[in-house]
């Protein structure tokens, strides 16, 4: 007999007393009976197909779940009322199926948790069951096989409904037929000890409260050495569980901190925004929709994502510190592992620290290699002119920043001139000099008679230039340094050649008067009163992002 083919088993229903627990449904079956006994359920509960889509398997599976399910003679639908007799019924079934809650804590378990769903309306919580026979580890693109027992292409799986106030069973959906080979197999390894629930939950609690990683496992260690976990045993020989948070255990514990904060890790997190934000979505998020002022679903492939966060202390901040004052604006990327940009903007506060007003996040355009450089002014601009007309009005007057600082990418200083084209525009001076840093790095390699001296002279040059207040300063300051090289002796002439390659770019590039006004003191200068604010650079806080 081909190794995925059934083998015909007992049915674990056979010797129960209670009649009731043996009901059998086709899976086109009434939900008459079931109104009648389970009275206020919604039909669609009771009617649903089992969601065979989120079992594991290659196409050949696939197939015989459909007809498995579309036969229906095979499958076993037991339900059962809210009583103590059909409740002992319930446990002897998931008993006999091995899905008992404390035969799914042993470490020799064949069944997992393919997919859950709770049904807040009604209270009721279904978790579909697969063995682990029936896991090929090779479709999901990894070469160790983690799962303890081998692939057979076992199709057994079990759907258990349950009320999540009281654990009591409603309803099991069984194909409970493991194929020749599932029943005659092995274990590959030595099942991985489960860590203890009580570990799980204090590590949680501490992720809720915005703990780092490190803070959770010096804590886990701290509790473990002093035994202050709950039916932590005194000798660890008697335990099943383990208690120390290994590097493994992190997956777990932050795909169950997103499930508590109801993302749905098995969904695509697009998928999960739109809901989210879907005012008719069932998992409509009230709290979350009326933080985004602009949200566009990227619904095909020349589209892109995009999502913007201001809540209302976010909008009271942006008033109270940026209007008439200045604004910082800093993207970055590498957030997630999706490819997504982040623009923050930013304000300072009276203790001169920064204040986020608004987070713009958009995905890279579909082709493009290079997430950080996979924006425009035009979309910048898109979602600036959103803030801005999501800021509103107050006492008749719109939101209007004095002062911008920004990073040396011009695309950001375009589009921030469409919503307030009065707006006095800085440069950081980090980014500033971090670029002229690299470009003179670049160009001044090498250890050639006088490259050392020449190297010194141009960073004292560009320090004495962004101090200038008049623009004829600055250009003298290039002009003296550049007869300076001239004149450099025969053999310092490659050092001098380099160093005259630098004041090209200097004075080409950033030296032009506009430009040179948003860098230099007389920039700082001159936003210090408009802003109403000292002419120092907060740059340091835009570069801390």
């Amino acid at each position: 007999m081909p190794a995925n083919e059934p083998k015909r088993t007992r049915d674990p229903f056979r010797n129960m007393s209670n009649d009731a627990a043996r009901v059998k449904y086709t899976s086109n079956a009434s939900a008459k009976p079931a109104k009648s006994k389970h009275k206020g359920l919604d039909a669609r509960v009771l009617t649903a197909s089992v969601a065979i889509s989120h079992l594991s398997g290659d196409d050949e599976q696939r197939e015989a779940y459909e007809r498995i399910h579309a036969d229906g003679s095979s499958v076993i639908t037991s339900m059962f009322a809210q009583n103590d007799i059909e409740q002992t019924a319930a446990v002897t079934a998931l008993r006999a199926l091995n899905l008992e809650a404390a035969q799914l804590e042993e470490t020799g378990s064949r069944w997992s948790v393919r997919w859950s769903n709770t049904i807040e309306k009604s209270g009721l919580k279904c978790v579909l069951y697969q063995c682990q026979c029936g896991y090929d580890h090779t479709l999901h693109s990894s070469k160790t096989r983690q799962t303890p027992w081998p692939f057979t292409g076992c199709l057994a799986h079990v759907e258990v409904t349950y009320w999540v106030t009281t654990g009591q069973v409603l309803r099991i959906r069984a194909y409970s037929e493991h194929n020749t080979a599932c029943s005659e197999a092995s274990l590959l390894r030595r099942p991985n000890v489960p860590l203890h629930p009580s570990v799980f939950d204090v590590a949680l609690r501490q992720l809720q409260l915005g703990a780092s990683l490190t803070e959770i496992q010096e804590q886990n260690r701290r509790m473990f050495a002093q035994r202050l976990y709950p039916d932590q045993p005194a000798d660890l020989a008697e335990s099943a569980y383990r208690w120390l948070i290994l590097r493994h255990d992190t997956r777990t514990l932050y795909r169950r901190h997103a499930h508590l904060n109801g993302i749905d890790v098995a969904e695509r997190a697009e998928i999960n925004i739109d809901e989210w934000l879907d005012p008719t979505s069932p998992k409509h998020n009230k709290v979350l929709s009326g933080a985004i002022f602009h949200y566009s679903a990227r619904a095909t492939r020349g589209d892109r994502f995009e999502v913007c966060i201001a809540n209302h202390d976010m909008q009271e901040a942006a008033w109270r510190y940026a209007h008439g004052r200045q604004l910082i604006l800093d993207g970055t990327f590498g957030v997630c592992n999706a490819r997504i940009l982040v623009f923050i903007a930013m304000a300072i506060d009276e203790e001169n620290k920064g204040v986020p007003i608004a987070f713009l996040l958009f995905s890279a355009p579909a082709g493009n290699k290079l997430s950080s450089s996979g924006y425009d002014t035009a979309i910048l601009t898109r979602l600036l002119v959103a803030w801005n007309r999501a800021l509103g009005t107050r006492n008749g007057e719109a939101f209007k920043p004095r002062v911008a600082m920004t990073d040396t990418d011009f695309k950001e200083r375009a589009a921030l001139l469409v919503p307030w084209p009065e707006l006095w525009e800085l440069i950081c001076r980090f980014h500033l000099r971090q670029c002229w840093r690299n470009h003179r790095a670049i160009g001044l390699k090498g250890d050639v008679p006088g490259i050392a001296d020449v190297r010194m002279r141009l960073q004292d040059l560009e320090v004495a230039l962004v101090e200038t207040t008049h623009y004829p300063d600055a250009q003298e300051l290039v002009r003296a340094e550049r007869r300076r090289l001239q004149a450099r002796r025969s053999s310092e002439q490659a050092a001098a050649r380099k160093g005259l390659v630098h004041l090209d770019y200097l004075e080409g590039y950033w030296l032009k008067e506009e430009l040179w006004q948003s860098w230099s003191d007389y920039g700082r200068q001159r936003a210090a009163t408009p802003s109403g604010r000292g002419g120092g650079d907060n740059c340091g806080l835009a570069c801390a992002w």
